[in-house]
């Protein structure tokens, strides 16, 4: 989950949340035999200008920011991003590494 420093641009789900999106997420793609496995949630707080960039469209300044933050990766990983102003409705795929949801 992204929040900004100023806590106006916060993500408004809970770890309660997201644990029960997943469980959705799995029934859907259980009918291709695919299954997601929650690994970590966390909480990141980032600039404002980076959140903002985020917002815009532009995620490079975030996957950068990101990198440095110890968050799990690696061939078999993809980070889900969730922010209130992120995404659209249904989400973005900037990479095979980040969704924006």
């Amino acid at each position: 989950m992204v929040d900004d420093e100023t806590g106006e641009n916060c993500s408004i789900r809970s770890v309660e949340d997201i644990e029960r999106d997943f469980k959705h997420v799995n029934q859907i793609w259980s009918v291709a035999l695919i299954n997601f496995e929650l690994i970590s949630i966390i909480r990141l707080t980032v600039p404002n200008s980076v959140l903002t960039e985020l917002i815009n469209g532009n995620y490079d300044p975030f996957i950068r920011y990101s990198s440095n933050q110890n968050l799990i990766s690696g061939n078999n990983y993809i980070t889900a991003v969730y922010s209130h102003k992120i995404g659209g409705m249904n989400g973005s795929a900037v990479s095979a590494k980040y969704l924006y949801l």
